[in-house]
């Protein structure tokens, strides 16, 4: 969080807890949600160098080294704490400009690579702060107030009420040295736009406080001739003036849900701009909140072929990223914003590459014998392949190394087999008589005095076999005892 003051900006650090409280506006046209991937992943180690340009203009570096030992499939980059380091105990002024750049230091034996779409830029979640007692909640004229982001409006991260046109025109003033602190009170506001009565003699704006937004819309519409229904819809030189005039030096926040939400909404969706230092622009499209919205909707940030390319694939030694430039929006960012708490996180991810083996088992002609095994794992990581037994078949030949690395890309390791020979057994029976009147098919027959009883005598064992001369057969069925 960084504090803008009428002389610049000082960093200090305040929060709030998320709560379901009532949105202004259900259809609002600013989108987006707070994004945060977690902590920078143990084992890279984050150093913050900052160079002093100029009075007010900085250059910064962040360099995570991966250390030697790291072993992680996926490294989680979270910038916001250490980009808040870069600008510790610095001045800023409205239109000023900051430029920082991120390295990425590989130590380790692995190759990383970016993960499309990973990189955000966001606001913070500010129910940290709260936790630890750095923040106060808002009590708006509906209570608690949620903002485009999700979060819950804080008191430290709100406008202080302005002396603007309007109000000097509520009081019947011309300028903003005839309006007091304590006519800008939420009591004494409150009672003045009570007594605001339209043609007909009705009140106008019975809420008091809670209808000064009804009472900035029904001014700057007549004013400027337009028939806005909303503040937001402004278009930014209306909004510039609602907010610009000087603010009161009694520390007074804006308390109405509307006119608070749009202090907190436009700075990030208009003056606070983070762009590739190549371009150094102040356009929306380089809001903190375009860029929360791009992301949400899986959008490409301005960023995004910039990591892309750098963070291709990040093997041993260093890499940097072009760098990107901090804006102020100068002539939008007005009185209002002084004393004005803000900040804003960013990050993204990288993985391992990784590489694969892909063992084949083929004969020789390159049929498959059996599917191919692939397995996959981080460059840098040891393999080891074996054959396996097919049956019929031999191993004769390996083709790759059958154990080593992973490398980025596939290798290819080959089990080539050949058919084993399988010899034949034959045995001839050439000589073999048999005797056809002799040989008798009779039935079994059981029991003493039996016909079987008195074969051993009557069978001739020649012919117990039929077989017709020259014949071969593969094997010789042999009787080892007889019924006697």
């Amino acid at each position: 969080m960084k504090n803008l003051k009428r002389v610049g900006l000082v960093l200090f650090i305040f929060g709030v807890i998320f709560s379901d409280s009532l949105d202004v506006k259900a259809l609002s046209k600013w989108g987006g949600k707070t994004i945060d991937l977690g902590n920078t992943s143990d084992g890279v180690l984050a150093e913050v160098i900052v160079e002093s340009k100029g009075q007010y203009f900085y250059f910064s570096e962040i360099k995570y080294t991966i250390s030697e030992d790291y072993k992680g499939e996926k490294i989680v980059i979270n910038a916001g704490q250490d980009v808040i380091d870069t600008m510790n105990d610095k001045t800023y002024m409205p239109g000023d400009a900051s430029d920082l750049k991120i390295t990425i230091i590989n130590n380790s034996k692995y190759t990383y690579s970016y993960i499309n779409n990973s990189f955000y830029i966001s606001t913070e979640d500010y129910s940290k702060y709260l936790d630890n007692g750095l923040a106060s909640k808002l009590n708006s004229t509906i209570g608690e107030l949620k903002v485009f982001d999700g979060n819950i409006l804080p008191k430290e991260y709100t406008t202080l009420r302005t002396k603007n046109t309007a109000i000097q025109a509520l009081y019947g003033v011309n300028g903003t040295s005839k309006v007091s602190d304590d006519m800008v009170t939420d009591d004494v506001l409150d009672g003045k736009l009570k007594e605001v009565v339209s043609l007909d003699g009705r009140v106008k704006y019975p809420n008091g406080i809670g209808d000064l937004n009804k009472y900035y819309l029904d001014f700057y519409n007549d004013k400027y001739k337009t028939n806005y229904e909303h503040l937001e819809d402004f278009d930014n030189k209306m909004i510039r003036e609602m907010f610009n005039g000087n603010v009161n030096r009694s520390e007074i926040y804006e308390t109405n849900y509307e006119v608070a939400k749009l202090g907190y909404d436009w700075f990030y969706k208009h003056l606070l701009t983070i762009s590739p230092s190549s371009i150094d622009s102040k356009e929306d499209i380089y809001a903190v909140g375009s860029y929360m919205e791009n992301y949400s909707n899986g959008v490409d940030t301005p960023f995004e072929k910039y990591y892309r390319d750098s963070f291709d694939k990040i093997r041993k030694g260093s890499y940097s990223v072009i760098g990107f430039v901090m804006n102020l929006n100068g002539p939008d960012t007005v009185n209002v914003y002084q004393y004005y708490n803000f900040g804003f996180t960013l990050g993204f991810e990288l993985e391992a590459v990784k590489g694969y083996v892909t063992t084949n088992f083929v004969d020789r002609d390159g049929n498959i014998l059996k599917e191919a095994i692939v397995t996959e794992d981080m460059v840098g990581n040891s393999y080891k392949t074996n054959s396996v037994d097919i049956m019929g078949y031999k191993l004769v030949e390996t083709k790759g190394n059958e154990s080593g690395e992973y490398i980025d890309g596939n290798i290819d390791v080959i089990y080539v087999y050949d058919k084993e020979v399988v010899k034949e057994v034959s045995t001839e029976i050439n000589d073999i008589e048999t005797n056809d009147n002799n040989l008798e098919l009779l039935p079994p027959q059981t029991g003493a005095g039996s016909k079987d009883s008195q074969m051993d005598d009557d069978i001739d064992f020649g012919n117990i076999i039929k077989l017709l001369s020259g014949i071969s057969i593969i094997g010789i069925l042999i009787f080892n005892k007889f019924i006697k």
